[in-house]
Order: structure tokens, then C-alpha cells, then sequence
């Protein structure tokens, strides 16, 4: 009986690992891997094992042009020895000075085309399109059909169409992605020093250039983050819906962790849940979702339990009905708010 129950087709582990089972499915696949560690372990080898179809190297092909121009330049040099070791009689000294400049004319020619050539290579190769957020939330969709929305002060390049065995883009701040799946093309983000690697699922990744971390949050499917230490070798964890994964560049390690906060794709979503949670931690989410400043002059509020859930609504909407409900002062100076006890008296 324990066998039946521990023995699964890899064909259903593949579904779910590539976002393709259906809810029935994907309950299946959950429920036996909590049966057993070989279960966990061996459903891990079945990832890496996909991983492996679709390694591909997250380089983008770089041309140095002024390496290319030092190199070639150094024929004008050679050039000028050449025409100073050629042995002239003083009658043909005019002409050797019209040889040496036709021949400084004509490397000259040369290096132009030379360096034009390459620099259009480098941009047919390197065209690329920049999305920027500045201070809305943005959306676009890709050449491949996959739709990224970008969230405020961040900004994605790519290529305006992409390599047929890789599709990779870059990121700076944050972005929800929802990639469209293609088995023959892997989807990279480079965020810094780590890459994000998928071939269809959604997900979001947080990588804001004055943090040491980037943070990938999975919604759906399976996500690689990874990055490369000093010996080219590469580190990274696998993650599947509701885990996150945590890059950190100062020491270069990749970690994953079981998403806590519910709401922190409010950006984009412009959805906060909050169930039995305590005032304290609602109003550091508050302070971090609305960039504001939250003071509780009294202790004791911040351990009322707390449950509502709010869309679209403003930061002043949402501590209205927290006060409503239990019976609070909120009071407001610039992006700094108050929030004390609403002691009243009892009339006589």
C-alpha cells in the first residue's frame, strides 16, 4: 500500500515542473512529495534534470571596439617605419614623401571601414530596446509574447527581437514577468551579478541597484537563480510557486525562503490581505508600500489583530478604517502619521 502511494509517473513530475498540470494534477504531485524525503529527493533530480536540456551560456556576445581599434591602429605605425627604411636617391625624395602619405591615407581608409564594420556588427548584435518606469508603473509586451510590467524608478533592456536559443534581458529595479513558454528558447534576466532563468511561467524579481540583494518571487511554474563565483562555477537554488529566492552580492550566496509576505507585489497588483495580523507589522507594510512614516504613541495598539483586505486604496483610506475599527486618532503631517488612542470622555 505504502508503495503504490509512494510511486508517481515522471511524465506528471514533468508536467508540474514545466507549469503544466492542472490544479488536480499539481494536488497530486504536492500530496506525494510530503510523503516521504526520497520522495523531495528524487523529485530534485527530476528539475536538475531539465535544468540540464536547457543550460545555455547567459554571455551576451560582446565586441571591445577600442581593443579592435588599438590593434588595427598600430598599422599606421608599422606603415611609417616601412616608408623611412626604403632607400631613396635624393631625386626621388619628393616621391618617397607622396609614398609615405598614400600609404598613411590609405590605412587610414582601412581602420575607418574596419572600425565602421564592427561597430554596425556590435549594434546589429547589440540592438537594444529600453523601457523605462520613472515614477508610473508601466506594461509592455515583448517580441515573444511575454508581458512585463515594470514597477516605478526601474528600467529593462532587450533586444528588439530575440536570439532564436535565448531570449535574455536585463533588469534595474523591479518587474513582474509573465513569460511566455517556449521549450527552445530559455528566458534570462540579468540582475547584477545573478541571472534568472525560466522557459514559461510568472514570477517577480527585485533588483534595485542600492540593495545588496535580489529577490525572485515565483507565482507560478519553476524559476533557476543563479549567479557565477570567481571560479566560473554556478550556485543556485530552484524555486516553484510561493518561494522565494534571495541573491545576496556581498557574499555571493543564493538562498531560497517560504514567501511570508502576501503583499508584497502590491505594486502591482494593488491588492493588501491581512488576516489576524498584528498592528505592527500592518503598518510596516503600510510605511514600506506607501513610503510613508508611521508612529504609534501608544504600545499596546500595535498588538490588535488586524483582518481586511483593500484594493487600490490610498494609504490615508486604509488607516481611516483601521481607526474606525478600533477607535483610534490618526493624525497627519506630510508623509509622517500619528496614531494614538482615541480617548474620550464619558459625558455626565
Amino acid at each position: 500500500m505504502s508503495t503504490d502511494k509512494n510511486h508517481i509517473e515522471d511524465g506528471l513530475l514533468m508536467l508540474f515542473i514545466t507549469a503544466e498540470a492542472d490544479d488536480k494534477q499539481i494536488k497530486e504531485v504536492q500530496d506525494w512529495l510530503t510523503l516521504s524525503p526520497d520522495n523531495e529527493a528524487y523529485f530534485e533530480q527530476m528539475q536538475e534534470l531539465w535544468l540540464k536540456t536547457a543550460d545555455l551560456d547567459p554571455n551576451i556576445l560582446h565586441i571591445d571596439i577600442n581593443s579592435a581599434w588599438e590593434k588595427v591602429s598600430s598599422l599606421i605605425d608599422n606603415t611609417e617605419s616601412d616608408t623611412q627604411n626604403i632607400s631613396v636617391k635624393p631625386k626621388t625624395q619628393i616621391n618617397s614623401k607622396i609614398l609615405k602619405t598614400v600609404y598613411r591615407i590609405a590605412a587610414m581608409v582601412i581602420i575607418g571601414a574596419f572600425i565602421y564594420l564592427l561597430y554596425n556588427i556590435s549594434r546589429s548584435q547589440n540592438k537594444l530596446v529600453y523601457m523605462a518606469s520613472n515614477e508610473s508603473v508601466i506594461s509592455d509586451t515583448l517580441s515573444d509574447g511575454s508581458v512585463v510590467a515594470l514597477n516605478k524608478n526601474s528600467t529593462l533592456s532587450y533586444p528588439k527581437s530575440f536570439d532564436t536559443k535565448l531570449r535574455q534581458v536585463t533588469l534595474k529595479g523591479e518587474a513582474f514577468f509573465e513569460v511566455k513558454r517556449n521549450f527552445e528558447q530559455a528566458f534570462i534576466i540579468s540582475a547584477g551579478e545573478s541571472f534568472v532563468k525560466v522557459l514559461g511561467t510568472s514570477f517577480n524579481v527585485k533588483a534595485y541597484a542600492d540593495s545588496a540583494n535580489v529577490e525572485v518571487t515565483v507565482v507560478s511554474g519553476l524559476v533557476q537563480l543563479y549567479t557565477l563565483n570567481d571560479n566560473s562555477d554556478t550556485i543556485s537554488v530552484l524555486l516553484t510557486k510561493d518561494e522565494v529566492g534571495i541573491f545576496n552580492s556581498l557574499n555571493g550566496t543564493v538562498t531560497k525562503v517560504k514567501k511570508e509576505n502576501k503583499n508584497d507585489l502590491y505594486w502591482m497588483s494593488k491588492t493588501l490581505i491581512f488576516e489576524k495580523t498584528q498592528l505592527l507589522k500592518v503598518f510596516e507594510i503600510l510605511e514600506l508600500t506607501f513610503n510613508i512614516e508611521i508612529e504609534v504613541l501608544n504600545p499596546e495598539i500595535n498588538e490588535y489583530l488586524f483582518s481586511a483586505s483593500f484594493i487600490d486604496n490610498t494609504a490615508d483610506e486604509i488607516l481611516e478604517v483601521i481607526s474606525a475599527t478600533y477607535n483610534l486618532k490618526v493624525e497627519r503631517e506630510n508623509d509622517k502619521f500619528t496614531v494614538s488612542k482615541n480617548e474620550v470622555k464619558d459625558e455626565e
